[in-house]
């Protein structure tokens, strides 16, 4: 759930960058939320490429090393993208000894960068360790269900577990690459974004709905397609204003996808409630009108916060490992948000002035390949090795069906379409599959 929001009755969040306050009174004790720290995405001072490169790796240098002073075992995630070598360079350039990595890959090449991280750990003589995920490890789902104490629905947090336990047999304190796709504008959401604002700023938003609304109704849905294929999320956004656009871009539930999983009762429950108000809320929070800088604004305090470090940390603390995010520095994230649009995302390519300055250290193929991103094959897992967690699912005596949140009948007819290939539903039974995980806890009675 997003922060301030929980799963639980009267259990509320604190939001990101914000500390709570206990005053005690003669009669009473007062409980408030302050903010410590607030981010801008104003746009900072005029800057070269060529100084941005200086200053970046100058920055990400520093936060590097502040992060490597420790008492205990250190060492570092090794994914085989961008963020991650990037700071095992660093790391290897500031370390008298040889770097502890690990690196966890997929049999499916597909979704497997063990290659590179391999190449980066040659290149850096790092102490390597990597390990292949099977798809018996779902039996880990009871395990993450209890580790992150609400609904997770993000599938990476499986390997996340697994590469944090690995390293945690091998150190206690991990460096992570985790916040450059944030704070560099790396997500592929990001440049369709741009150009879908674009458009945006040209037309009416009467006529754009008049326009681009009925074309998303005619074409069929297709989210195993890249993005830029997918006709119908794009006239989607088109017809819907900023807040709408994006939440679409990063929801595994859209609008109507939503309104038929859910049950009749679920729904009333709800009281109208829209998702898409907490991307709106921090949208206009954000001190500016920039589309990029928007949409970074928007998934950092959601995003970020609300997943992809909620992830990390408990999956991490799990293990009883500390994982710290040199690129989350804030002095480095506050710097990055300010550049120039054409020095994060130039043409397709996001993450361009991190890439630039990186060369230096990394393989120029090596940086310019195309994003993969830490996921797993999960839905050709969930048309055979996991036929039990779907048949738990599906069943009319089962915790789902018990709970009275949602439609079984659609239900059933996800999982039937995705064993049967005609729909790839794997996100949505995932996050099915999670959500009945939660309900196997005590606290869900």
């Amino acid at each position: 759930m997003p922060d301030p929001k929980s799963i639980f009755d009267g259990i509320f969040k604190l939001e990101p960058g914000h500390k709570l306050v206990v005053e005690r009174g003669m009669d009473r004790t007062a409980l408030r939320s302050e903010a410590y720290w607030r981010l801008s995405a104003a746009a900072g001072p005029t800057i070269s490429a060529e100084d941005a490169k200086e200053e970046l790796l100058e920055r990400f240098g520093n936060a590097v090393r502040a992060r490597m002073v420790s008492d205990v075992p250190l060492g570092a995630f090794l994914s085989g993208g961008v963020d991650s070598s990037g700071v095992v360079a660093l790391m290897a350039q500031a370390s008298d000894t040889p770097v502890r990595t690990c690196a966890m890959g997929f049999p499916d090449p597909k979704y497997d960068e063990t290659e590179f991280a391999q190449r980066v750990a040659d290149k850096y003589g790092t102490d390597h360790y990597r390990e292949v995920v099977e798809v018996e490890a779902v039996d880990l789902v009871d395990r993450l269900a209890l580790a992150y104490g609400e609904p997770f629905a993000d599938e990476s947090a499986l390997p996340t577990y697994r590469v944090s336990k690995l390293a945690r047999s091998r150190v206690t304190v991990a460096l992570s690459g985790d916040g450059g796709d944030d704070a560099f504008a790396g997500y592929r959401r990001y440049p369709f974004h741009m150009r879908e604002e674009a458009v945006k700023a040209k037309l009416p938003a009467g006529l754009r709905r008049m326009v681009f609304g009925p074309m998303a109704a005619l074409y069929p849905r297709a989210a195993w397609a890249p993005r830029a294929f997918r006709a119908k999320a794009t006239f989607e956004a088109l017809a819907t204003d900023r807040a709408a656009g994006y939440f679409r871009a990063i929801t595994v539930l859209p609008d109507a996808l939503r309104r038929q999983l859910f049950s009749g009762d679920l729904h009333n429950s709800l009281n109208g409630y829209d998702p898409t108000s907490v991307i709106r809320k921090f949208a206009e929070d954000a001190d500016t009108d920039n589309p990029l800088r928007t949409a970074q604004y928007v998934d950092m305090k959601t995003w970020l916060s609300g997943q992809m470090l909620v992830k990390v940390d408990r999956a991490a603390m799990a293990n009883s490992l500390e994982v710290r995010p040199p690129l989350l520095d804030p002095s480095l994230v506050q710097w990055a948000m300010g550049l120039p649009d054409r020095l994060k995302v130039n043409g397709f390519e996001g993450k361009w002035i991190l890439k630039q300055a990186l060369e230096p250290l990394l393989p120029r193929e090596f940086l310019y390949r195309a994003k993969q991103g830490f996921s797993m094959p999960l839905a050709g897992w969930l048309r055979g090795g996991l036929d039990d967690r779907i048949e738990a699912l599906v069943a009319s005596n089962g915790r789902l069906a018990s709970s009275g949140m949602f439609d079984m009948a659609f239900v059933r007819r996800l999982a039937s379409d995705h064993r049967s290939s005609r729909a790839d539903n794997a996100k949505v039974l995932w996050a099915l599959i999670m959500f009945d995980g939660f309900l196997a806890k005590p606290w869900a009675a």
